[in-house]
């Protein structure tokens, strides 16, 4: 059985040879102006190597842009149209929760609260969508119902 793949394996190999357009010998991509149709038959005939390449990085370039300007525009709204940012806090906790990780993992999350309570009052931002209250009487003005929207379940509770 292995005898007869490889006897037609071979008289493949001879077929291939033996066919005038197809260049079997290795050649080096260097150069900018060989077509891509010696390599792939499907593109056109005009379009070089060089611009396929040019094409995918500059996707790559598009993609990155495109993340890098997602990320900065929800770091405006976190920053400045947010329903929180007039809540204090470091502008860093309005951003990301990393910061506050990093703490916690370290056991220091209760320090550092204590800290910003310090500098910033009893009502703090820790997060995009966190905030802490050092006292009971600031934690009824947020939480009463006429002060700010409460959602019905929310309602239903007090009830």
């Amino acid at each position: 059985m292995f005898a007869m793949a490889m006897l037609f394996l071979s008289r493949s190999l001879q077929h291939i040879k033996t066919l005038p357009h197809v260049d079997l010998t290795p050649r080096l991509l260097s150069s900018p102006h060989l077509t891509a149709t010696r390599f792939h038959p499907f593109l056109s005939r005009n379009m070089s190597l060089y611009s396929l390449s040019w094409l995918t990085h500059n996707i790559s370039i598009v993609a990155a842009s495109f993340i890098l300007f997602c990320i900065v525009l929800r770091v405006i709204y976190q920053l400045v149209f947010s329903p929180l940012s007039a809540i204090p806090g470091p502008w860093y906790a309005a951003v990301s929760d990393f910061w506050l990780t990093t703490h916690v993992l370290r056991l220091q999350q209760c320090k550092t609260v204590d800290k910003l309570f310090q500098v910033y009052g009893p009502v703090v931002r820790v997060g995009p969508n966190k905030i802490v209250f050092r006292d009971v009487t600031s934690m009824r003005s947020v939480y009463s119902v006429h002060k700010f929207d409460k959602s019905t379940y929310y309602k239903s509770l007090l009830t």
